[in-house]
């Protein structure tokens, strides 16, 4: 058995409260916390001169150009490259950023200056897939007349194997049917989860969002 008599813990005498032993370190505030600055210059070229550039021109800080920048090249890399920790063990380059300032301190200059390649980069693709799309929708329709056309026939027809033969090749054009791909979206703003699945699910789950508010956290 236990002898709480003879138990170290039990015989040592509480410390006093205002020993030396007793002292709290010194509380960080929450209202004014000294934080360090974002390395900026550790950044390969030509990232740094890129951030400080921009982060004068709006009188920024750096850290707002800098995070901003950085979800842009992730969402670049996304699905490109991943990061081997060790082996066996990959993890993806995405990254997230939470940049909180209160209102009226330029975030929105910030946001269109980092973005612009992204939107760019988003048109030139629209562009090249524009007659793909166009392509597919008019096959689509065709087929899909195709399709309105036979249900009518067999609706009208009497006779039961025609009904069923005609129900069997409707089945089988409409898993033939031309499917309308998505267009290339590579970023947003402002969609709802759901939006931003579909979105993702369409655009082989690489999708950057970057918003100047804070809607998305609702």
């Amino acid at each position: 058995m236990h002898n709480l008599e003879m138990d170290p813990m039990y015989l040592r005498r509480p410390t006093p409260l205002g020993s030396e032993e007793n002292q709290w370190e010194k509380s960080v505030s929450f209202d004014e916390p000294e934080l360090p600055r974002l390395p900026v210059d550790e950044f390969p070229e030509p990232l740094p001169e890129f951030i400080k550039g921009l982060a004068t021109a709006t009188e920024t800080p750096p850290e707002l150009a800098a995070t901003m920048a950085l979800a842009v090249i992730s969402a670049a890399a996304a699905k490109r490259y991943s990061v081997q920790v060790k082996e066996g063990w990959n993890e993806p380059v995405n990254m997230w950023f939470v940049t909180a300032l209160e209102p009226g301190n330029r975030k929105t200059s910030v946001q269109i200056a980092c973005v612009a390649p992204l939107i760019e980069f988003q048109k030139t693709k629209i562009a090249e897939f524009t007659p793909k799309f166009k392509d597919a929708l008019s096959r689509n329709k065709s087929e899909s007349a195709v399709i309105d056309k036979k249900r009518v026939q067999m609706a009208s027809t009497k006779v039961e194997k025609e009904r069923e033969d005609l129900i069997d090749e409707i089945s089988q054009l409409e898993t033939e049917l031309t499917k309308i791909p998505a267009m290339p979206q590579f970023w947003t703003s402002d969609s709802t989860p759901e939006k931003v699945g579909m979105i993702l699910g369409e655009n082989n789950e690489r999708l950057a969002i970057l918003s100047d508010e804070g809607g998305l956290f609702d």
